[in-house]
């Protein structure tokens, strides 16, 4: 997979280096690039699916924060929503995991214990990905996301992990 194609990031010209890809992309794309990175490296012995899980929940994560009210949290979402498949990927607890990353204590709060502001945020991307429809529910109240907006910001998830792991 081409992780450092440009027309991945819709640029109409080639990154020279990484102070260029700082002034054309901005940090806040290139920190989730680094982060997509980092993720296939650890996700490089595993199944495609796992990987493409691990990122479509990432960006689901991502895409519920302005909805629910979290749109200066999007970052952490996104962040919070790989890292809650990192156990999967690396064969070895969370928590242990989590202690050797310097993440901030809402992340691994919320990615441990699914704690406020973004664990319900979580719970509620990781029901709607595995079908859990109750908790969909309870959760879609809590965090009063509007259905609609979740199927759109789902479909746009799947779609987007589907082309960067393309």
């Amino acid at each position: 997979s081409d992780v450092c194609s440009s027309d991945l990031f819709g640029l109409r010209q080639e990154v020279q280096s990484i102070g260029h890809a700082i002034n054309l992309l901005g940090e806040r794309p290139l920190k989730r690039w680094s982060l997509m990175l980092a993720m296939m490296v650890l996700c490089d012995d595993r199944p495609q699916e796992l990987l493409v899980t691990a990122l479509s929940r990432a960006r689901f994560a991502e895409r519920v924060a302005p909805s629910s009210g979290l749109a200066e949290h999007d970052q952490e979402l996104f962040l919070a929503g790989m890292l809650t498949m990192v156990d999967a990927m690396v064969g070895r607890p969370a928590e242990e995991l989590l202690a050797g990353l310097a993440v901030s204590d809402t992340v691994r709060n919320a990615v441990l214990r699914r704690e406020s502001p973004l664990g319900p945020v979580l719970d509620l991307v990781t029901a709607y990905q595995t079908g859990d429809w109750t908790m969909v529910q309870a959760t879609r109240e809590q965090v009063q996301v509007d259905p609609r907006a979740l199927d759109e910001a789902y479909a746009d998830s799947i779609r987007w992990a589907e082309a960067v792991t393309a």
